[in-house]
């Protein structure tokens, strides 16, 4: 699978890190340690998945530029409301530089009313659309096409032809990853039995944050005759992991790489790059590059999304499915194929 993006942001560290860290560090001399806040959800950067590649994205660039403070700020519930009282104290409190919100739609109205408020820093929020502001940047990510790979593999991969996916919430982004994984599914054989289950619904947001309940959703569906279930939940998916591993079936994890969690079990993980795009536009910021904010995509095209490299179940997958997934990949960055 590519992974040209993610090239780019280790050699960036390997052979260009000290230059580029010494030029930002003597311009930050004269006015202290920048401060970058990050507002997270109540499990915080040990989630082993979406907020925490927020955090190793902030650690490779303090890594390179050093004088970086990192102020983390746990909500008690994950709410609006809450993430605007985070926020703020992030603002007016911690007067941090830079803001990065890890709660997605959740905290919009706080980046949308305190970016307002404070013009002189720096926003920036994952997976929703700000208001626009000189101020604010948006990371997107395409993990409708990123799924709909993961569901033509997993079309590919199964025995029983019965496939799964497990939601944590069921939102916008969570019903992207549903329907491109299903809608990769029915492309490879539209006669696959195929199901989803939301752990919680809104208002409950919870269902990110509750592993025994992904595992029992899980264990429900392999007994079910399910081969392969799709955990787009973020914490809650390590109960999901964990419950494949005890029962010898696949699962396939989202955002960081999860392979190692159950080895051999783990079919693959379908990577957000959240690291590579905190880093970047941390470094952007450093670097006087912020602009005018806006809105920035990461997707198959530039490594912002991808599959692992599958080293612990590659002897379980035909060869003759690597180089389809492989050339599926291709005829989708090349825009030889349409998905929908």
């Amino acid at each position: 699978m590519k992974k040209v993006f993610f090239m780019f942001f280790v050699l960036s560290i390997l052979f260009t890190g000290c230059k580029r860290g010494d030029d930002v560090s003597s311009r930050m001399s004269d006015r202290g340690n920048v401060k970058i806040g990050l507002a997270t959800d109540r499990v915080g950067i040990g989630d082993s998945s979406f907020v925490g590649m927020h955090y190793t994205g902030l650690l490779a660039a303090q890594e390179i530029y050093g004088k970086i403070d990192i102020i983390i700020m746990r909500t008690e519930d994950g709410t609006p409301e809450e993430f605007t009282r985070v926020v703020g104290l992030l603002a007016s409190e911690e007067k941090c530089d830079m803001i990065i919100s890890a709660g997605s739609f959740q905290s919009v109205d706080a980046i949308n009313e305190l970016a307002k408020a404070y013009p002189k820093i720096k926003f920036v929020i994952t997976d929703v659309v700000a208001d626009k502001r000189d101020n604010v940047a948006s990371l997107l990510f395409d993990q409708y096409q990123g799924s709909f790979l993961a569901g033509a593999f997993a079309a590919k991969m199964t025995k029983t032809k019965k496939l799964a996916c497990i939601g944590g919430v069921d939102t916008d982004v969570i019903n992207e990853f549903i329907n491109g994984f299903h809608n990769g599914v029915k492309y490879v054989d539209d006669t696959i039995d195929f199901h989803y289950e939301y752990l919680t619904l809104q208002p409950d947001y919870s269902g990110y944050a509750l592993p025994d309940k992904g595992y029992e959703a899980a264990k429900a569906m392999y007994e079910e005759g399910v081969d392969i279930i799709y955990a787009a939940a973020g914490f809650s998916s390590t109960g999901a992991i964990k419950c494949a591993r005890e029962m010898e079936e696949f699962v396939i994890a989202v955002d960081s790489d999860l392979d190692f969690m159950a080895r051999g079990f783990v079919l693959t993980s379908m990577l957000k790059r959240v690291d590579i795009a905190v880093f970047d536009i941390t470094e952007k910021f450093l670097n006087d590059n912020f602009g005018k904010g806006g809105v920035f995509l990461y997707s198959l095209n530039n490594g912002g999304i991808s599959l692992t490299d599958m080293k612990y179940t590659k002897d379980k997958i035909p060869e003759s499915v690597l180089t389809y997934i492989e050339d599926l990949e291709d005829r989708i960055v090349s825009g030889n194929f349409f998905i929908n």
